[in-house]
């Protein structure tokens, strides 16, 4: 949540930092939603292959994560 509140206020880079800890800290829903909000960055800033490994890295934890799935073939 603190990643949220952080990228909502302008703070991507604050933001990215949290959700790359999120997502990399154990897996499960938490982690994917972390990853799949780290993706959604990396997408805005054209990094496509960058986020296309987090998306692919996140699925494992969470393989139902549809928006997951979705960043990932925008990616």
């Amino acid at each position: 949540y603190l990643g949220r509140w952080l990228d909502r206020k302008g703070l991507s880079l604050l933001a990215e930092s949290c959700y790359r800890s999120g997502s990399g800290s154990g897996g499960g829903k938490a982690g994917a939603e972390a990853g799949f909000r780290l993706s959604q960055l990396m997408l805005a800033k054209g990094q496509n292959r960058e986020a296309a490994a987090v998306c692919e890295q996140a699925l494992q934890a969470d393989p139902r994560h549809a928006r997951l799935w979705c960043a990932l073939g925008a990616a």
